[in-house]
This record gives C-alpha cells, sequence and structure tokens, in this order.
C-alpha cells in the first residue's frame, strides 16, 4: 500500500521532522521518501510492504514524527488511488492527525 504523509507547520515552525513507523508486525516494512520533511518540502510518500508469509488482514500502523520536543504535527494521512494529485479529491480515504513530539 502506498499513501502520502503531508507536514502542516504550525506557529512559524519550519525545521525538518523526520517520520517512522515502529512496531510493526514481523514480516512489515514501511519507507518513506523523503524520510524528513519540512515546510519546503512537507509531502512525502508511505509504502507498507508484506512478506508473502507476513501478516493478513488490518495493519495497526503510527506514525511517529521526531524532531524539536513541543513540535506540534498535524495534518491528514491519504489514502489515494493515485489517479490524480493528492487532494484532488480522488481519495479512498482521509484520516486526520495531530502529533506532539515529545
Amino acid at each position: 500500500m502506498t499513501t502520502h504523509v503531508h507536514l502542516t507547520p504550525l506557529n512559524g515552525f519550519a525545521g525538518p521532522v523526520t517520520l517512522t513507523a515502529p512496531g510493526l508486525p514481523w514480516g512489515t516494512t514501511a519507507t518513506f521518501s523523503p524520510a524528513t520533511v519540512s515546510a519546503g518540502n512537507p509531502t512525502a510518500t508511505l509504502t507498507l510492504t508484506t512478506s508473502s508469509d507476513g501478516p493478513v488482514g488490518d495493519l495497526p500502523v503510527t506514525i511517529t514524527p521526531t524532531g524539536p520536543p513541543g513540535t506540534v504535527v498535524t495534518g491528514n494521512l491519504f489514502i489515494d488511488d493515485f489517479s490524480n494529485d493528492t487532494g484532488g479529491g480522488d481519495e479512498l480515504a482521509t484520516i486526520p492527525y495531530t502529533y506532539t513530539v515529545g
């Protein structure tokens, strides 16, 4: 599965945020491209891959940004079929999220 992750900086924050997806089930990998987003380059593509003998069914995924403590990352996770640009209305689902770096 491939989707987009978009950073929406708040309160003038412009620094980089590194994206990870820790704790995935065995046989599942998450790749962010690029792995670091910022106000000037706010969108990353997330690709989730499972091995042929990996888990079947729903997979819990936690996207964890890292940056300066107190950084708030907010935006939407688009599950997209890529027939148009992200945010073009062709999304299969839009999931809002907010995360505060501790």
